[in-house]
C-alpha cells in the first residue's frame, strides 16, 4: 500500500502558495498519492494542521534531516503512516490533521476531517 508524501506549503510552487493564501494554521501539500487513516489523499491536496498533540492523525516533523510525514499520536506514542513506531527522539508532532483542502474548479474546497479519520488502536 502506498502512503501519501507531504511537504510544507512554503516548499511548494509559488502559484500553489498564492492560491491557498488566507488559510490559517499549518498547511502541507500532498506530493504523492496514497492511503492514510481510511481515506485517499491526492496530489495537490492541502493538509490543514491545528496545534496540539491530541490522539489521532498528525503531521510528524523530523528532528534533524528528513522529510515530514503523516502519522498518528496515541497517548505518548508516535506512529508512522504504516503504523510503525516512531521514536520521539527522531520525530516531533507539528499538530493534528483537522482538514483537507482540495482544488475543485479553481477554488479550494475545505473538508473537516478531524473526526472522520480512522487510526488503528
Amino acid at each position: 500500500m502506498a502512503f501519501p508524501a507531504i511537504v510544507p506549503l512554503q516548499n511548494a510552487r509559488p502559484e500553489i502558495r498564492r492560491q491557498s493564501s488566507g488559510a490559517s494554521g499549518w498547511l502541507f501539500l500532498v506530493t504523492e498519492v496514497g492511503e492514510f487513516a481510511g481515506r485517499r489523499w491526492e496530489v495537490g491536496d492541502l493538509v490543514e494542521v491545528a496545534e496540539g498533540e491530541e490522539d489521532g492523525p498528525a503531521v510528524l516533523i523530523p528532528c534533524g534531516v528528513g522529510r515530514c510525514r503523516l502519522g498518528s499520536v496515541r497517548g505518548t506514542h508516535l506512529f508512522g503512516a504504516a503504523d510503525e513506531p516512531c521514536s520521539p527522539v527522531r520525530w516531533s508532532v507539528r499538530g493534528r490533521v483537522c482538514a483537507v483542502r482540495r482544488p475543485v474548479g479553481g477554488q479550494w474546497i475545505r473538508e473537516d476531517v478531524a473526526n472522520d479519520l480512522r487510526i488503528a488502536a
